[in-house]
């Protein structure tokens, strides 16, 4: 993907698909960041993009900064 479209991928409700939302990737990132994890992306223009989605194990420091989160049904609530 090109350079600039690369700089506004996690932007809400930007796309380059005729019937996309862009939400997907904004979504995405918002969890990560408050699971306190990231997305990487690395990405060469006509040979393909990759995303590594990067959490913390749960007794790690970052994910001690959540301690009010409870899974119910496989579900993360706040």
């Amino acid at each position: 993907m090109d350079e600039e479209t690369l700089k506004r991928i996690f932007t809400p409700l930007f796309t380059t698909k005729a019937k996309g939302t862009g939400l997907g990737l904004a979504v995405c990132k918002r969890l990560a960041e408050r699971l306190g994890g990231r997305i990487e992306v690395k990405s060469s223009k006509g040979a393909g993009t990759t995303f590594t989605l990067v959490l913390p194990a749960s007794g790690s420091p970052e994910r001690q900064k959540y301690p009010s989160r409870a899974r119910v049904r496989g579900a993360l609530h706040a």
